[in-house]
């Protein structure tokens, strides 16, 4: 996604060395195209009209800031909010103050859609004080870390690398990571960049690209990292919905369609949700023929498309779980970069209601992400951080 103006971004995030099936622990290897015809999108994958709602507005929290990518908490320390920088910084807000407390900048690539991707705080962070970052080196390759906060930002020190991965183009790096059950940690990888996936890294489980993978991560662990979903093109933000035990993945289009997948966990063979054979419920004509693998096939739960919606990158949020605004509560909130517009739906059954075109508007939206309470903000690369409040 990431682009410091908005001119210079192409479809890529906005819109727009592999590595061997043995180092991955999911079901298969790199699979041969299937022979069988492709399956048609049902009515449900197709893009939908929302409703106009007034159900939240957003007013600003944080102001100032560089290239806010992220935001969020951390356990147990309920006063803070936490901000990360697209350039290598994460701050800890509380009122008017910011405080940086790690820097990675001196050794991160912040171009274009590289930087500081993902942040996950370890369970028991109160007293461990161990964080997870997903950023780019200097070579411009993915890197996933385990940090140690420090009482200052020079004191913190790096603990050991997690994931390594070779990146042929310098979009579509994914960003999330989220930490699901326990000590499981999940991470979002785009297909590697470009346009169509020319690698075919998509449909291809040889390799880490265009996945969902997950690893325990505790603070001894040497992680082993699994497939959970392939088939994405750059799922740039997910969230794990904890009562249902599945993803809800936001996952950035080519050039016609944007889509939000829930993914349900769990499955004895990872699902495939269809890139680049499929971009949402179109046929991506210049990408790979045919799907591979066993994995069910998911279909977009939410979709839309750049000519209506004025859009051209999803970002994908969380369902509220604060208290704050009666009328969003249950409610899945998420938005587009280019446009700013925000939407709001209910889970139903497998699917989701009716959408919500909310009136509330941010400009750049990079991320969303809760406070200790659960209410819920919303970053811009702008410099401001908005929260969500309950309507006048």
């Amino acid at each position: 996604m990431l682009v410091r103006a908005v001119p210079s971004r192409s479809r890529s995030w906005i819109r727009g060395g592999l590595l061997g099936a043995a180092a991955l622990s999911a079901t298969g290897a790199a699979c041969s195209p299937a022979a069988a015809a492709l399956p048609t999108p049902p009515a449900s994958a197709q893009p939908q009209a929302a409703k106009p709602g007034t159900t939240f507005r957003v007013s600003a929290a944080v102001k100032g800031l560089q290239n806010p990518i992220w935001v969020g908490s951390a356990p147990g320390d309920a006063a803070g909010l936490w901000v990360a920088q697209q350039g290598g910084q994460l701050l800890r807000v509380t009122g008017s103050k910011k405080s940086v407390k790690l820097t990675i900048a001196s050794r991160t690539d912040a171009d274009s859609e590289r930087g500081l991707l993902g942040v996950a705080f370890l369970p028991g962070y109160a007293t461990n004080k161990l964080v997870v970052l997903h950023s780019t080196n200097l070579a411009g390759d993915t890197r996933v870390e385990l940090w140690k906060i420090g009482s200052s930002a020079k004191k913190g020190r790096l603990v050991r690398t997690l994931l390594r991965q070779k990146q042929p183009f310098a979009n579509h790096n994914g960003g999330q990571l989220e930490f699901g059950q326990g000590d499981t940690l999940y991470l979002g990888l785009g297909d590697g960049g470009a346009g169509d996936d020319p690698q075919r890294n998509g449909q291809n489980l040889g390799t880490k690209l265009g996945k969902i993978l997950s690893a325990t991560v505790t603070p001894t662990s040497k992680p082993t990292w699994k497939i959970e979903a392939y088939g994405l093109r750059n799922p740039w933000r997910f969230w794990f919905d904890a009562p249902r035990n599945e993803l809800w993945v936001a996952d950035v289009g080519q050039n016609a369609i944007e889509e939000i997948n829930r993914i349900p966990l769990g499955a004895s063979t990872p699902p495939n949700l269809g890139w680049s054979v499929f971009e949402g419920g179109l046929r991506d004509e210049a990408g790979d023929d045919a799907l591979s693998g066993s994995g069910e096939l998911i279909w977009p739960v939410i979709a839309y498309r750049h000519d209506d919606a004025g859009g051209c990158s999803v970002t994908g949020g969380e369902i509220y779980g604060g208290s704050a605004i009666p009328g969003l509560r249950g409610r899945y909130v998420y938005g587009d970069f280019c446009s700013g517009r925000l939407w709001s739906v209910e889970p139903d059954g497998a699917g989701v209601g009716p959408l919500r075109l909310e009136t509330a508007n941010v400009p750049q939206l990079s991320s969303f992400g809760a406070d200790a309470k659960g209410e819920l903000y919303a970053a811009s690369l702008g410099g401001t951080v908005y929260k969500l409040r309950a309507p006048r």
